[in-house]
């Protein structure tokens, strides 16, 4: 890769940088909401919601 120990040259970081562009993580747009309503459709999620309910009441119902 043309890499020392010491890191890239002064050249090579340029030259990186007008072949691949600036080393930045792309922003992320994504709505909040949206997000979790489609969270929210999953099946195996809502398998998951129903079995705690159930447990829940299994757990503290009272026994004779």
């Amino acid at each position: 890769m043309g890499v020392t120990e010491a890191g890239l040259s002064g050249a090579g970081a340029s030259r990186r940088l007008a072949a691949c562009g600036p080393n930045t993580v792309r922003a992320h747009h994504a709505r909040a909401f949206r997000v979790l309503g489609r969270q929210l459709r999953n099946a195996v999620l809502v398998l998951l919601a129903l079995t705690a309910v159930i447990l829940f009441f299994l757990v503290t119902a009272p026994t004779p």
